[in-house]
C-alpha cells in the first residue's frame, strides 16, 4: 500500500470506510486512513527473504513452516488437513 509519505507493505486485515488496516508483521497492525492512501498493488514476490530456505538447516526449515502454519488466519493461512 502506498501512501502520501510511506509505502507499507503487509496482509490486508480490514477494509473500513475510512480506513485501512494492514498487518505488516506478526501483530503489528497499521491503521491507514484512505484519504492518504495513493496506491495498492499486490506483491508478486513473498515477502520472506530470498534464499532463507538455503540458510536455515531442516530442523530450523521445518520449525519456521511450524510456527507459520500457528499463526492466526491471515499469516497462517496454510493449514494442515484433517
Amino acid at each position: 500500500m502506498i501512501t502520501k509519505s510511506l509505502t507499507h507493505v503487509g496482509i490486508i486485515k480490514e477494509q473500513l470506510p475510512d480506513a485501512i488496516t494492514v498487518e505488516i508483521g506478526p501483530g503489528i497492525i497499521v491503521r491507514v486512513q484512505r484519504s492518504e492512501i495513493t496506491g495498492i498493488e499486490p506483491m508478486s514476490l513473498s515477502m520472506m527473504p530470498p534464499g532463507l530456505d538455503k540458510q536455515l538447516t531442516s530442523a530450523e526449515l521445518s520449525d519456521l513452516m511450524a510456527y507459520l502454519t500457528s499463526l492466526p488466519d491471515g499469516l497462517g493461512a496454510i493449514k494442515p488437513k484433517n
